[in-house]
């Protein structure tokens, strides 16, 4: 979905049909507001294409719209969920770039690849951990 007007219009189309998403954050909970999902629009991007993910746990009386469709956990299409272990994420995702704190930041820096097919330079993403277990994970393509 991240900068992919097809993937992002089917995304957000269901949620906000007929309306210009640039520019903006729209933020969801999950079918029982345990969880809270907010996708970033740059300024600059064309309509639905979603630069930046970010899912944590919902605040205490925190609620936002329902994700349409959603039964459980925001869940990415490697299979990163909130509470699954420091250890999982490092099997998907590989050894991070860095460790800050109990956070594991990852970061992509002028791969042709990106600069090719987005046209962005840096793509990166952070996973936050207590006592072992994710509890927020943030990543996408950095505002230029």
């Amino acid at each position: 979905m991240l900068e992919d007007k097809k993937s992002g219009q089917s995304f957000l189309s269901d949620q906000f049909p007929d309306q210009d998403l640039t520019g903006f954050s729209f933020w969801f909970s999950n079918d029982d507001d345990s969880e809270t999902l907010a996708v970033f629009i740059h300024p600059e991007d064309t309509v639905f294409n979603a630069a930046e993910i970010l899912v944590r746990a919902s605040l205490p009386k925190e609620s936002f719209p329902k994700f349409l469709g959603l039964k459980g956990a925001f869940e990415t299409e490697k299979g990163i969920k909130l509470g699954i272990t420091a250890e999982d994420v490092i099997k998907i995702l590989g050894k991070p770039t860095a460790i800050k704190g109990d956070a594991y930041l990852y970061r992509v820096e002028d791969s042709k690849y990106l600069l090719d097919t987005y046209n962005l330079p840096i793509y990166y993403g952070e996973y936050t951990f207590n006592e072992g277990r994710l509890i927020g994970f943030k990543f996408g393509f950095e505002y230029p």
